[in-house]
């Protein structure tokens, strides 16, 4: 009988480990998906929407399980997923108005995790939106820490005439003022 030699077998083992371990990391935190909805993972837009679809009604809040789930990954996984899935409810919010508001109102629960990379949400609200969805954002009850504030405050007096003067004012009408800006490294 012809055994094979330890190259193949680390061969197989670096050919279909990763895969697998892929596979089985979605398999163990997202139950739920089909394997031939695997590859809406490309898109983390989609697989919130996904969520939002195949979850059922929202529990204890704003969200059903299966977001809350998408919400938990570990690995920065989640916060990917929830930063593009507000991005993409942001966009369409004038389509579908449920959608952006339940993240809002996610953002503002402290029951829920909702992890946002500031960076983003801040050039989406200051420089894609209408500063009225800046003063929603604001008073959705989302948690800031100075990091997050300074961040902003940054973001609007990189803006120019006008609209970096109205952004100001929104930020110090919610205590984010120039103040407050700590020099970061």
């Amino acid at each position: 009988m012809l055994y094979p030699g330890p190259k193949f077998l680390w061969f197989v083992i670096l050919l279909f480990g990763p895969p697998a371990a892929v596979l089985a990391f979605y398999a163990h935190y997202l139950p739920w998906m089909r394997l031939s909805e695997y590859p809406a993972l490309f898109d983390p837009r989609g697989v919130m929407q996904l969520a939002e679809e195949r979850g059922g009604p929202a529990i204890e809040g704003p969200l059903n399980e299966y977001e809350r789930g998408l919400l938990a990954l570990p690995l920065g996984l989640g916060t990917g997923a929830a930063h593009d899935g507000f991005e993409r409810a942001f966009r369409f919010r004038r389509r579908n108005p449920d959608r952006y508001e339940r993240y809002l109102q996610a953002l503002g629960d402290p029951e829920i995790d909702f992890p946002i990379d500031m960076r983003r949400v801040a050039w989406l609200l200051l420089e894609r939106g209408p500063l009225a969805e800046l003063e929603r954002f604001l008073t959705s009850g989302v948690r800031l820490s100075l990091r997050d504030r300074n961040i902003l405050l940054q973001v609007a007096i990189q803006q120019t005439g006008s609209r970096e003067s109205a952004a100001l004012e929104i930020l110090a009408k919610h205590g984010i003022s120039a103040e407050q800006v700590v020099q970061q490294d």
